[in-house]
């Protein structure tokens, strides 16, 4: 399960679609990065919470909320992306371990 369908799961709210931007708001999220859509009230939470339309430099524009105390955005396909690198080298370095394992080694340990 991807980043983000988690990630909305846990809002309860679908963020929608990116929006046809008006001359202005293309001008702002060039500019700037992000530009504020709308805000949305997800089931258990005290208040609404704020929806950005934000710029990628590798995967284009995403609808996010802020996160964090610093109020940060994340690409969920850079995160993902990175996520499924980090468990290719993972995966080689535990086979890497595995391979080069000392067979007097694991038959000194497999008779008990």
């Amino acid at each position: 399960m991807s980043q983000e369908t988690l990630r909305r799961k846990q809002l309860k709210v679908n963020l929608g679609e990116v929006p046809d931007l008006s001359v202005r708001q293309r001008l702002r999220i060039q500019v700037f990065g992000n530009i504020f859509i709308r805000w949305v009230k997800p089931a258990g939470y005290s208040g609404p919470v704020p929806v950005y339309l934000v710029k990628c430099s590798r995967h284009g524009l995403y609808l996010d909320t802020p996160h964090g105390h610093h109020k940060y955005f994340q690409c969920h396909t850079c995160l993902a992306e990175a996520k499924e690198e980090a468990d290719k080298k993972a995966s080689f370095k535990t086979k890497h371990l595995v391979h080069n394992v000392n067979p007097k080694f694991v038959a000194r340990n497999e008779k008990g």
